[in-house]
């Protein structure tokens, strides 16, 4: 499963590329990896949960659309999965 917030060039007056989950949420996937992919900044706050039977990926800044710019990672939710990557 992939869930994204493609990056653009225009990331002006809050025209940012977050990915964001609630603090309730829970995604997840019984039989593959989880891929989140944020255009600049992710946030997974604390109550969210991600799972996935294998690797849970998480890129930040995904596409580079706008070189310079960067991503920001706020994780204080959980994972559970046999792997965890972050980019």
């Amino acid at each position: 499963m992939t869930l994204t917030a493609t990056d653009d060039t225009n990331d002006v007056g809050g025209q940012e590329d977050d990915l964001t989950l609630a603090g309730t949420v829970t995604v997840g996937s019984s039989g593959s990896d989880v891929t989140l992919n944020a255009g600049d900044d992710a946030t997974l706050p604390a109550g969210s949960l991600v799972e996935a039977a294998g690797t849970v990926t998480v890129n930040i800044d995904a596409g580079n659309a706008d070189p310079g710019t960067g991503g920001v990672l706020d994780f204080t939710g959980d994972i559970d999965a046999a792997a965890a990557e972050f980019h």
